[in-house]
């Protein structure tokens, strides 16, 4: 029962319409105890008492809480503000793109690799360790957009730390896959195809960081969609027989995907130049 309630049912039952609407409710429940009291209802009066007090502790308990909820929430949101701003400065971007890249490349890389050699260059120590120093350097970052004393320029360093050390990590284990391919027909005659294809990659990258969602599923998605018979097949015929020339046919088969996903994410970047000028810069950024 609400304390008002309480009040208007004490008041009906004992007939102290004196008390009604005595300006605050707490100068109601003081009307409401002394008249009791005066009655020698001290019963009624003691009982009544504590109802009041247990009602304001948990007035108190559930404001306290609903200030501490919206403190929490105040403070998640201010995170993720700060963190939004780091991720999408200008320099981020470049940054974003290097670490994207070194995983895709490496992702590519793995694809290729026939069964019999899945398990080649897994569980590195450097990888791991790498691994290790990225999510320490992560908490740091995320520390100092958590601090009340935060500072910009100390988390734009921590930022571009992570992810410099974050581009790095895979590069161990994508050398290792490279020299554990050549059992498997990769030789150092085939590796044109593959900088070929890395190259391509990289350019795709760059083109993605710069477009919307739909434009990916449409240029990567549908792209890989209609050339992935031809790769599956390539890939097979390359599982049974892993000479040089089977090796060429695969990346050649991906290289044609490639090329045709960049080819339309270029013709999407020239479409949109008119409605947003700083998604051109991409043309002019070299290709590494």
């Amino acid at each position: 029962m609400l304390g008002g309630e309480r009040r208007d049912a004490l008041i009906q039952e004992h007939g102290l319409w004196h008390c009604r609407q005595r300006g605050t409710a707490q100068d109601e429940v003081k009307c409401i105890v002394d008249a009791l009291t005066e009655q020698n209802q001290l019963a009624a009066a003691a009982e009544y008492y504590g109802f009041e007090s247990w009602c304001t502790q948990k007035v108190l308990a559930c404001t306290a809480e609903l200030r501490e909820k919206a403190e929490i929430a105040a403070k998640k949101a201010r995170f993720y503000e700060r963190r939004k701003f780091h991720e999408t400065r200008p320099e981020a971007l470049e940054l974003w793109i290097d670490a994207e890249y070194a995983k895709e490349k490496l992702a590519y890389l793995r694809r290729t690799v026939p069964p019999r050699g899945k398990e080649m260059c897994q569980k590195l120590e450097p990888v791991a360790a790498c691994q290790a120093e990225l999510e320490t350097q992560r908490a740091a970052f995320e520390a100092e957009l958590n601090r009340d004393d935060y500072d910009a320029e100390r988390a734009a360093r921590l930022y571009e730390t992570a992810k410099q050390t974050e581009a790095t990590c895979p590069e161990t284990e994508f050398q290792c896959v490279v020299e554990g391919l050549g059992k498997y027909g990769a030789l150092p005659e085939t590796r044109k195809w593959l900088q070929k294809n890395l190259k391509v990659l990289e350019r795709r990258q760059e083109l993605l960081a710069r477009l919307s969602p739909e434009v990916r599923v449409e240029c990567l998605g549908d792209i890989a969609t209609r050339h992935q018979r031809k790769i599956d097949d390539a890939y097979a015929i390359y599982v049974k027989q892993s000479v040089m020339f089977f090796r060429n046919k695969l990346e050649r088969a991906y290289l044609a995907m490639h090329e045709a996903q960049v080819d339309c994410l270029d013709h999407k970047r020239h479409a949109s130049v008119s409605e947003d000028p700083e998604v051109a810069s991409v043309s002019s950024k070299p290709t590494r």
